[in-house]
């Protein structure tokens, strides 16, 4: 059976939005007319999804922008930092970090209880509301928050989903399953706990899909 491989004009709206939204997530304060002129698309293409984008509340105007000259000078525009947020959860022998962070990456709230760490499901649990606990506190709307990036001291799989050395803590073999089960939000082990967030390198890809 012959595939078909045609693009829809739904895809191409999608990828349109979606390079779209990328430009200006990476270069803050846009124009329309400096949109089309680095992506090549046309003037209706790029105010057509700038309305769309701002009305679901990615995108934000940020000003006029500063021409020179006499007339309608340009509006400017940036995404809203906060339309998803990202949460981490650091593991540690004697507390643990919670923190917050916008799309790019800038800290919205951080708390650091002591909780003293014990291989077991009643830890879990207590950790586990104490982060739901935070997440609530930042009033944050339903689908707000991409997901729950988890260090713990070890290494982890490649998928995320087990610590597959955990000498320092005595929890080799722990599963991302411990976490899930109290957390309605996706959870993902992440080995680095200077970043402590969930999946940076796909934020963007997540966005605008």
């Amino acid at each position: 059976m012959k595939m078909d491989n045609r693009i829809t004009q739904e895809e191409i709206r999608k990828t349109n939005r979606q390079q779209i939204y990328r430009f200006i997530y990476h270069n803050p304060r846009s124009s329309s007319p400096g949109i089309c002129a680095a992506l090549g698309f046309s003037r209706p293409t790029v105010a057509s999804n700038l309305a769309a984008l701002e009305e679901e509340g990615m995108i934000f105007k940020a000003g006029l922008q500063e021409t020179g000259q006499i007339g309608r000078r340009p509006v400017l525009y940036s995404i809203v930092p906060d339309y998803r947020v990202a949460v981490g959860l650091e593991i540690l022998e004697n507390r643990i970090n919670i923190v917050a962070v916008n799309l790019y990456g800038k800290q919205i709230a951080l708390i650091s209880p002591h909780i003293r760490y014990v291989n077991d499901d009643s830890y879990y649990k207590t950790v586990c509301g104490q982060t739901v606990s935070f997440i609530k506190s930042l009033h944050l709307s339903e689908g707000q928050v991409l997901g729950i990036g988890i260090t713990m001291q070890g290494l982890v799989s490649p998928d995320g989903k087990l610590l597959i050395y955990g000498e320092i803590l005595g929890n080799t073999g722990t599963e991302i399953g411990v976490f899930e089960k109290y957390l309605p939000y996706a959870c993902c082990f992440i080995h680095d706990p200077a970043k402590c967030i969930f999946l940076r390198r796909s934020r963007m890809s997540y966005i605008c899909r």
